[in-house]
């Protein structure tokens, strides 16, 4: 029927359906196309939901682990334990156990006894029980530690049980819980989102769970930080999607009514492995719904209207040639009917149709006399050229669609080369570059024509690491050539234009055609330099923390000055990363200050041991360093060595003074190698590590000044009458038990502060570390199976930039907070000056300081311009605001349920004004007026050192060279103004350079 109609109502009905038909894609494509964005962005957040509840529970394990190291080291909690002194037991763990249940959320500590019956329960007065959980069941059966997710009758809570050893002797198990109500509600802050468990009922009969009453589709919602919301979700979306959940990762959209809810379900499984039922997250999605809808009416509406212009425009051009070609085909029918020749066109127009008119008129005279010559040619050639004809035709076509394959399928590996964030480059059997993509050529510095062509190996292969030569012949790329194995190597490097070394890692797969025979390799290489940065960059923090761990450990250790100082020595010379020879000493200053002693030595000459016994301070390096209390490196032996020796071979020296609260202990003296230049990084390793040796001799010679004193007092004592011995025996005994209290309180109190600020970042970037490894063992299997897929690389990468930014940043949180805890009043060298944006700032430290009041009902809130950025030091900034909150929670509030902080900043000229205030108890007229005084305190016996606000004081003052005021009453709270101003950016590098 089509091929009867006009050439104008084809045209018209050809308008009319492109128009309906293309809206109507139009709309079907918009429609899948928002769908698809929605379902990939809602399973995206809750694969980010689930993998941040993952996180939350291996920092909170990691949290109890902390707990546990600090309570493992207290001797006195451990003495009542191994006794089986429950009433002693009970005094020293209840004040223990409200403490971090305050600081740490945790809701259960135990003491088990090695047959698993409970001897205390510090959060309840039952005991006698026996402990019946896989938590207690693995522990027992190991004597290691052990963790995990526990539910029973009465209690959902993490649990975390370790082995108690008490002089050598297995005593028992110390168990910790915490409740999973908290940690949900913290998976919802942080992801903004409901969060429901829903129990399986064949776990719960078995596991004799006391199930809560709501009950949905045979499912039991045990724990949700929404409860009504989520009946009403799990109503409309159904038992099936609940079945599945308990085997896989279900996502889906609910609808009800005007509401939308992304909802994710995933099995939720114990300590045991074992489901126990379905951890459900959801929120509110109407509005991405919403758009998605204005989205698709738009994307419709704008193609109609543009289609629809389009063909008004195209029907008004080509009426009049219709009209046109409806008198050529009259015509046309016309001389085929008569085969009138003569017959002419008359059309004036010279437009195509005109051309066409004029075109047929000289097509009619020609025929006339094609027709009368064509009679006379034989009916035989005609057929022969028809088939030639079509034979060509056909050959044509061929050719043609064989070149637009050809040339797509070019374009398309093409596009995919250079979508590859990876190097991939290609060569042929005389190892002359054939292809590479821009990634690769863009990693050695050379543009894609440069390469093609080249001989790789002689190009970017020709050298090894270590700096000799590579042959050829010895070239895995090469050797793949040769006999077609694929072969994998992440030792190796490729050398850039430039002439840089770029460590890489590569794997070369070798060409083959189908008869097996070998056309060249492809090599797939990835820039590793950040990785191997990494690395180094871990195993040497790793490597001082461990000799940091080894010093403090020494500082406890019963032993004379000189065994710990040489064993100390040796764990220093352990670091092989930057101490190239195992020679070192430590010299301690003599009692007239004038004379070092060498108390502990590794690997010196003997002729050392005798001319360097004593040195005088200010002779040769060591008393120079003695003398001006100054870092110092030698590169060599020069005029400052007084001290030579026959053999003595050519070295140099890292020197380091021992200082603690301004007093000259002695020097530590390191050998190195002749040459050895100076780098920042190992100065401030070994500042660190002479702290800590400082400390430990400084406690020593404490410790033995303190014998001393005890045994002089005991000689006088023994000279007194009799009456007063028992007297001066019970005065001994307790000034004994006082040195062990201080002793204890100072080691709870490091351990509870430095767990406390450090426990969050190191756990998110160890737990983000872990986690990156597990995905990168995953995507490496695929790459090994050849199941890479471009999805698969491209949420790699994305995990690997997430996971890198969460480990630097929260490395460096960590770093920032231990250089605080070093900080003193006088201190004028802590942190560095750099551009802060003051409102982010004040948040990023309120967000540190959390564990201390997210148990309580206290708020802060900062008021401060989103554009005020300044030039200052961001460590004093926040060492003041830390102290202040503290006072705030610990002074302010202690008799109140909820308080208030306000933090309030501005610019006033060139000056930043920072306005503190809280509505806490206040403060009398005479603790104001002594508030910044040294060691001043209103909880003097309660642990408050007095140091808090005098350190406030000193930064403000003398750091930011600014000033600090405050106003109190009784029962109106406390306000401070502090004002200091912004340094500009010339002006801060000045004043780091005069610092240093």
């Amino acid at each position: 029927m089509f091929n009867n109609w006009s050439i104008k109502r084809r045209i018209a009905a050809t308008v009319t359906g492109v128009f309906l038909l293309t809206s109507l894609l139009m709309g079907v494509l918009s429609f899948t196309v928002q769908s698809n964005h929605l379902s990939e962005d809602m399973r995206t957040e809750v694969d980010g939901t689930l993998r941040i509840f993952s996180r939350l529970l291996d920092t909170e394990s990691l949290g109890l682990n902390k707990v546990h190291a600090g309570i493992d080291n207290h001797p006195e909690l451990l003495r009542y334990f191994a006794e089986r002194n429950l009433e002693g037991l009970r005094t020293v763990a209840k004040p223990i156990f409200e403490r971090i249940k305050a600081d740490f959320g945790i809701t259960h500590m135990y003491f088990i006894e090695p047959d698993g019956r409970i001897f205390l329960r510090a959060h309840s007065d039952k005991r006698g029980d026996h402990i019946v959980r896989t938590t207690y069941q693995r522990a027992a059966a190991t004597r290691q530690p052990s963790s995990g997710v526990e539910m029973g009758a009465h209690f959902f809570s993490l649990r975390n049980v370790h082995p108690v050893i008490w002089k050598g002797e297995f005593i028992g198990f110390f168990e910790l819980g915490q409740e999973f109500g908290s940690i949900f509600s913290d998976l919802k802050q942080l992801s903004n989102c409901e969060v429901t468990l829903l129990m399986e009922p064949g776990y719960a009969r078995v596991r004799d769970v006391h199930l809560k009453p709501t009950s949905l589709f045979d499912f039991n919602v045990q724990e949700a930080t929404n409860q009504q919301e989520t009946v009403r979700v799990i109503h409309r979306m159904g038992h099936s999607p609940l079945e599945r959940g308990l085997r896989e990762t279900v996502t889906q959209i609910v609808r009800d009514g005007g509401d939308s809810f992304a909802v994710g379900l995933t099995p939720f499984k114990d300590v045991a492995n074992e489901t126990a039922g379905v951890l459900m997250v959801h929120w509110d999605v109407r509005d991405r719904v919403a758009r998605m809808q204005q989205v698709i009416a738009i994307n419709v509406f704008i193609v109609t209207l543009v289609l629809f212009s389009a063909l008004a425009m195209l029907y008004t051009s080509v009426r009049k040639s219709v009209q046109l070609f409806g008198h050529l085909r009259q015509t046309i029918g016309e001389v085929s009917e008569t085969w009138d020749l003569n017959r002419r066109l008359e059309i004036s127009a010279r437009d195509e149709v005109g051309l066409l008119a004029d075109g047929f008129n000289r097509f009619l005279e020609k025929l006339g006399q094609v027709t009368r010559e064509l009679h006379s040619l034989n009916q035989g050639l005609e057929q022969k050229i028809a088939e030639r004809t079509l034979e060509l035709q056909h050959k044509v076509q061929t050719v043609e669609a064989t070149t637009r394959a050809m040339t797509a399928l070019a374009q398309h590996h093409q596009l995919i080369l250079d979508s590859v964030g990876d190097g991939i480059y290609g060569v042929n059997i005389a190892e002359e570059t054939t292809f590479i993509n821009r990634a690769g050529a863009a990693m050695l510095g050379w543009e894609v024509s440069a390469l093609l062509g080249k001989h790789q190996h002689e190009i970017m292969h020709h050298t090894r690491m270590d700096g000799t030569p590579y042959p050829v012949e010895e070239c895995p790329i090469y050797m793949t050539i040769r006999d077609g194995q694929s072969r994998m190597r992440s030792d190796e490097v490729f050398w850039c234009r430039e002439g840089s070394a770029l460590p890489v890692e590569y794997m070369v797969t070798p060409i083959k055609e189908q008869g097996d025979d070998i056309l060249g390799s492809v090599v797939v290489f990835r820039d590793i330099t950040e990785r191997l940065q990494s690395q180094q960059v871990s195993q040497q923090l790793n490597s001082l923390q461990r000799v940091l761990n080894a010093i403090y450990a020494l500082s406890f250790m019963d032993a004379t000055m000189q065994d710990k100082l040489e064993k100390a020595l040796e764990e220093i010379l352990k670091i092989s990363w930057f101490f190239n020879q195992s020679q070192g000493g430590i010299f301690l200053l003599e009692k007239d200050g004038e004379t070092l002693q060498l108390t502990a030595q590794r690997g010196f000459h003997a002729s050392v041991l005798t001319l360097c016994s004593q040195v005088p301070a200010g002779h040769c390096l060591c008393g120079k360093v003695a003398q001006s209390r100054q870092f110092l490196h030698v590169a060599g032996i020069d005029g400052r060595h007084d001290i030579h020796f026959e053999g003595m071979q050519p070295h140099g020296h890292y020197i380091l003074p021992l200082i603690s609260r301004k007093h000259m202990l002695g020097v530590l003296v390191l050998y190195l190698d002749h040459g050895h230049l100076h780098r920042a990084e190992e100065e401030e390793f070994l500042t660190t590590i002479g702290n800590a040796l400082a400390s430990l001799i400084e406690r020593q010679k404490g410790e033995e000044a303190l014998l001393s004193t005890n045994a002089h007092l005991e000689a006088l004592v023994r000279e007194r009458t009799a009456e007063l011995q028992d007297y001066v025996t019970s005065l001994t005994e307790y000034q004994e038990q006082l040195i062990r209290s201080e002793r204890m309180a100072a080691l709870g109190g490091m351990v509870a502060g430095i767990a406390h600020e450090i426990n969050t970042p190191v756990g998110i970037g160890y737990t983000a570390s872990v986690y990156l490894r597990e995905q990168t063992k995953r995507f490496k299997l695929l790459f090994e199976k050849d199941n890479l897929t471009y999805e698969a690389v491209r949420d790699y990468l994305a995990l690997t930039e997430e996971s890198s930014l969460l480990i630097e940043a929260n490395l460096k949180r960590a770093d920032e907070l231990v250089r605080s805890f070093k900080m003193v009043a006088v201190d004028r060298s802590s942190g560095q000056i750099r551009s802060i944006h003051l409102k982010e700032y004040i948040h990023d430290i309120i967000v540190s300081l959390r564990p201390k009041f997210k148990n309580t009902t206290h708020r802060i809130e900062v008021q401060c311009p989103d554009d005020l950025t300044l030039e200052t030091y961001p460590g004093a900034l926040a060492l003041i605001l830390v102290n202040l909150i503290m006072n705030s929670l610990l002074h302010g509030f202690e008799n109140k349920a909820t308080g208030t902080i306000r933090i309030t900043g501005a610019l006033k000229d060139l000056d930043v004004v920072l306005t503190y205030a809280d509505d806490g108890q206040g403060m009398t007229e005479d603790t104001v007026k002594r508030l910044f005084e040294p060691f001043f305190t209103t909880k003097r016996g309660q642990g408050g050192s007095g140091l808090g606000m005098h350190v406030v004081y000193n930064q403000v003052t003398q750091k930011l060279a600014g000033s600090i005021s405050c106003c109190s009453e009784p029962g109106n709270g406390v306000m401070f103004r502090i004002t200091f101003q912004s340094l500009p950016q010339h002006s801060s590098k000045n004043r780091v350079e005069q610092e240093k």
